[in-house]
């Protein structure tokens, strides 16, 4: 049932796209709030529609064994076409909007599976699925209302003095406890930044790490391993040959103390290294999207090695 009703929903979607191409209304409000109505409405429409068909679609376990509809996180999804809405209607008055709006996110996917009620990697594909299927929706509304489609603030790829909110996933490549193995774990970060000269410039960095952990007797879900820290390195700036454009690559080390993984033996507290490499693209004077991937090591009885991949919201001072 909740199949068919994802799948008439998603009809639904087309025959409203299709209608509001073909009525005629006035003109003060087409031009205003007509455009705004549908950008908003057809990305909660098309998120709602995706979210459900994808949720009722695929039967995985949560972490507590509550229900079959873990992947992906319903929560995550809808608060990420929020915080997406709330960067495209804002990103020509102040940076902030979007930033709170980001942090709102990360916080919610990061308190999703610090209760229990989801795997790392269901936050993660909520998190693409809020966002894609937002962009989807302003996409078919820049269909109906042409002339609605805004460009770009005025920026450039300046070294400014920023902060960011990042939510990525780490890919494990070896490690975890004398019991257990891990699997694709999550890291939600705020990072500051702050130029010393044209390229070079330091970092600080305070992150929440969440990693799976599986028994390696008979490779079940044994416990969630979750930890704060804070990390401190050297960043250097390139500018590229795009006026928007930029990049960054960093070296943090840091520390970072674990609060779960109550089943496992391991140490309270560990060391951090984080390698990675940041494209980063300015959307605003006081606003820039990115992306990074890098390396992390996590040590612990047996080091945790993985590969990360992240996106973020930064703004300037």
């Amino acid at each position: 049932m909740k199949k068919i009703l994802s799948l008439f929903a998603l009809i639904a979607i087309a025959l409203q796209a299709h209608a509001l191409d073909n009525v005629t209304v006035d003109t003060t409000f087409t031009n205003r709030a007509a455009p705004i109505v549908a950008r908003i409405g057809l990305a909660a429409s098309v998120n709602a529609g995706v979210t459900e068909l994808l949720k009722s679609s695929v039967n995985e376990w949560r972490p507590d064994h509550s229900a079959q509809d873990s992947w992906p996180s319903r929560h995550t999804s809808w608060v990420y076409t929020f915080a997406t809405i709330v960067t495209h209607e804002t990103m020509h008055h102040s940076g902030w909007w979007a930033f709170g709006a980001s942090a709102l996110a990360a916080g919610v996917g990061a308190q999703r599976v610090l209760s229990g009620n989801h795997f790392p990697k269901d936050v993660i594909a909520g998190m693409w699925v809020g966002r894609i299927s937002t962009e989807v929706g302003y996409g078919l509304s820049y269909l109906i209302f042409p002339d609605s489609r805004r460009s770009l603030p005025q920026g450039t790829a300046d070294w400014q003095p920023a902060v960011e909110i990042s939510s990525g996933a780490m890919y494990a490549l070896s490690g975890g406890t004398p019991e257990s193995n891990t699997k694709i774990g999550m890291v939600t970060s705020i990072t500051f930044t702050m130029p010393m000269d044209d390229r070079w410039g330091l970092a600080s960095q305070l992150s929440l790490r969440s990693t799976p952990l599986y028994s390696r007797t008979d490779g079940r879900f044994s416990d969630m391993l979750n930890g704060a820290g804070i990390a401190l390195g050297p960043v250097a700036n390139f500018f590229l040959p795009w006026q928007r454009w930029s990049c960054e690559l960093r070296a943090l080390g840091g520390v970072l103390r674990h609060f779960d993984g109550r089943n496992n033996r391991r140490g309270n507290f560990g060391c951090t290294l984080d390698l990675s490499a940041a494209a980063i693209c300015r959307i605003s004077s006081s606003m820039a999207m990115g992306a990074q991937v890098g390396y992390g090591l996590w040590t612990m009885h047996r080091p945790i090695q993985a590969l990360t991949a992240s996106t973020f919201t930064r703004v300037y001072f």
